[in-house]
């Protein structure tokens, strides 16, 4: 996987981002603000300068400070639309069908249904009865039956903005991809607004693009207890990471084969989807699902017994330095 113009995402096991933006007398325009926000704490850095490594002058600090609050600003609403929102309350009330459904919800529903689709099922969107029973803490055998029996994509059907339903109790839950999305979003104002640098960060998640303003790449180790394994250099680059716990994903049928788990996949909406998805398969599926070509993305995944896994073009315009416990994937 090459970075070149596009941006690529990472959702990474464990990240540790090295010298983002350089010091001193010489240093492009640079604003760090936090946010608080639904999804916890938005931290948000922005930088500009000219091509020549001179001091920008674009931006002043209150300027970049606005734009940072303006990308902030996206984020939550998008976020709480897609995890609390009316169209979502709308879609998950016990009917069979949703006239005039809100056109941008349904956009983003057909994403992610897509992604279901191309995982062949692994990651579902519509898995809300059964996060609503976890979260009443009636965890009975029968409870489970109950609550996946009325899980699936194939429960709906959506014709432009009409949401048709074949189980009323069906019921969406977007927590999987939500963050990453909104992420995605809150970026376009970044880079819209002419910032060259910058980066998001919210908890597990982090986004990174373009080179840091000395023209360097970013510099991240990836470590499984206390060890690095790798680094990866990154130019033109999006990053976004994440410790998965197990008990998070959509619903865990049986325990993977991995501990940890980074996808490079082309938006953070996918990436963190994919990491959840790859975080309960076997190696032999994970294989599998990459070399299906559905998606395009990269892993390195840490195994139970330590051992690291890659994918066959993870070093693609990346730079790691592997161990003699590192394995290929393909």
């Amino acid at each position: 996987m090459k970075t070149k113009k596009g941006l690529v995402c990472l959702f990474l096991a464990l990240i540790t981002v090295l010298s983002l933006f350089s010091c001193g007398e010489d240093s492009p325009v640079f604003c760090k603000e936090e946010y608080s926000t639904s999804a916890g704490t938005l931290t948000l850095w922005a930088a500009y300068s000219h091509g020549d490594g001179e001091k920008a002058e674009a931006f002043t600090d209150e300027e970049l400070s606005e734009i940072l609050k303006k990308t902030a600003d996206r984020f939550e609403t998008v976020y709480t639309e897609l995890t609390s929102g009316q169209a979502l309350a709308e879609v998950n009330g016990e009917t069979d069908v949703i006239l005039d459904a809100d056109e941008v919800f349904v956009s983003v529903l057909n994403q992610a249904f897509k992604l279901s689709a191309d995982t062949n099922g692994a990651f579902t969107p519509a898995h809300g009865a059964y996060t609503e029973l976890k979260k009443s803490g009636n965890i009975t055998e029968e409870a489970v039956a109950e609550a996946l029996s009325h899980c699936g994509t194939d429960k709906f059907i959506i014709d432009k903005t009409t949401v048709r339903k074949s189980d009323r109790k069906a019921k969406i839950d977007l927590c999987s991809f939500a963050a990453g999305y909104a992420l995605d979003e809150a970026l376009k104002v970044l880079t819209e607004s002419g910032v060259e640098h910058g980066r998001l960060s919210l908890g597990n998640l982090e986004e990174v693009f373009g080179s840091k303003p000395d023209g360097n790449a970013y510099t991240i180790g990836i470590e499984n207890d206390g060890v690095t394994p790798g680094y990866f250099r990154i130019t033109d680059g999006c990053v976004s990471s994440a410790v998965t716990d197990p008990e998070n994903l959509n619903y865990a049928k049986k325990d993977g084969d991995f501990t940890k788990v980074t996808v490079f996949a082309s938006q953070a909406s996918t990436a963190e989807a994919l990491s959840h998805v790859l975080l309960n398969m076997s190696e032999e599926e994970a294989k599998a699902l990459y070399e299906s070509h559905a998606l395009s993305f990269e892993a390195v995944m840490i195994t139970k017994d330590g051992k690291t896994v890659m994918t066959d073009r993870a070093e693609t315009g990346l730079y790691i330095e592997e161990t003699s416990e590192t394995e290929k994937d393909g």
